[in-house]
């Protein structure tokens, strides 16, 4: 997916330790929680079960990003189109939807394709050069109070 000359904004999307050791942390701690209820035996096996793999899942997704259907490149033209290509190949148009969280340590950007799908990107600080994480915040900021 080559960048457009109206492109501003074109970033590629790395893993990053942080993302997945908070995702891997929040699902762990999750588990107890499952234990420490009333439930049968068994569904506390089969719930705690479903964490794991959630977990997992995630993790491939968002946080070392070996996933199939995970995002490795995201552009953004000045009219708010998206452009992401997931690592299978594919490339998505979408909106950003409302919602979108910015911190410091991450940054939540939730999509709607024009296909109907929704989906969720997490950036973390070492996901992606510091100084294209600067510009989108600072974009993202922009067309916030350009909406309002």
């Amino acid at each position: 997916m080559p960048e457009k000359p109206n492109s501003s904004l074109f970033m590629r999307l790395g893993p990053s330790r942080q993302l997945a050791l908070l995702l891997g942390a929040s699902h762990l701690g999750a588990i107890p929680c499952v234990f420490a209820s009333d439930l049968p035996l068994f569904i506390q096996g089969v719930v705690g079960l479903g964490i794991v793999l959630a977990g997992f899942r995630c993790i491939a997704l968002h946080g070392t990003r070996r996933s199939l259907r995970a995002i490795v490149l995201l552009s953004w033209d000045r009219g708010g189109q998206w452009r992401m290509l997931q690592r299978d190949g594919r490339v998505l148009d979408a909106r950003l939807a409302q919602g979108a969280y910015a911190h410091p340590r991450l940054l939540v950007l939730p999509f709607r394709c024009h296909s109907g799908r929704r989906l969720c990107v997490l950036i973390a600080p070492d996901t992606i050069e510091a100084d294209g994480l600067r510009r989108l915040r600072v974009r993202l900021r922009c067309q916030r109070q350009e909406d309002a």
